[in-house]
């Protein structure tokens, strides 16, 4: 009952097509960019869905940051959502853009140190020229009392626009949890330089690329909640449907001056 909610959802506000990656149409009389998967007539021109990296922060051989009681890593977790990303992308083929996850080729990288698997991975992800990267971590904080979620940006203005996108749609995911604790509720937007420190992937990124801390693993309610599957589904629909709309809205990042 609750898959068909879901597709009932997708299918009034998204609209899913029979085809897989379907090309996007775009009026050239809208300022609004209004999209389409319509025949193409004289008025418009074809252009193919936005292009998407969603990656897992750190590797099988470097899982990040441990929560102990729960036994839990953030790669686990990470790991486990993109999977959940890329079943829910293929199930409903959302027509704003395609997904590329490219964790069999991050496995088949050369290096000899992490730094140099983060180099080796950047260099991977520039090769396919994406309109956005996404990679997903959690923090984790000795007051095991810190808790919610942040967005740490690229200096770019496409950047800066889809994070307070986004920073607004995990504040309502977090108030449809029920719950006070505030697991999900975005803290901030910032960049490497608001945190002080450097951050490779950002620093030098050649593409438009967020850092989304899901919240922090060091907070026990918060861990609980993300080795449940049911509940890593659910995010990963909510993640889904809200950069579906915030591409079906807004240009591409070299079309933002």
């Amino acid at each position: 009952m609750f898959a068909k909610i879901i597709k009932y959802i997708k299918e009034l506000f998204i609209g899913v097509s029979s085809k897989k990656n379907p090309e996007v149409l775009i009026n050239n009389n809208d300022d609004n960019l209004n999209y389409s998967t319509s025949e193409k007539n004289n008025n418009t021109q074809t252009q193919p869905a936005y292009k998407i990296i969603i990656s897992a922060g750190h590797a099988t051989f470097a899982k990040g940051a441990y929560n102990p009681k729960f036994k839990i890593s953030e790669y686990d977790i990470t790991s486990n959502l993109i999977v959940h990303m890329m079943c829910d992308y293929n199930k409903f083929n959302y027509q704003e853009f395609t997904y590329l996850d490219l964790s069999s080729q991050y496995e088949n990288l050369y290096y000899t140190s992490y730094s140099s698997y983060l180099n080796a991975k950047y260099k991977c992800n520039n090769s396919y020229k994406p309109d956005l990267i996404l990679e997903f971590h959690l923090n984790a904080a000795e007051n095991i009392k810190a808790k919610g979620s942040e967005l740490v940006r690229s200096y770019d203005k496409y950047t800066e626009k889809y994070c307070k996108f986004m920073a607004g749609a995990f504040d309502e995911y977090n108030s449809r949890l029920g719950e006070n604790e505030n697991i999900l509720k975005c803290r901030r937007v910032v960049t490497p330089k608001d945190l002080g420190r450097d951050l490779f992937i950002l620093d030098e990124a050649k593409y438009p690329t967020v850092i989304i801390e899901l919240g922090f693993i060091s907070h026990d309610l918060t861990a609980k909640k993300f080795i449940d599957d049911e509940f890593i589904k659910l995010l990963a629909v909510e993640l889904n449907t809200s950069t579906s709309i915030y591409f079906r809205n807004n240009p591409k990042a070299e079309e933002i001056t």
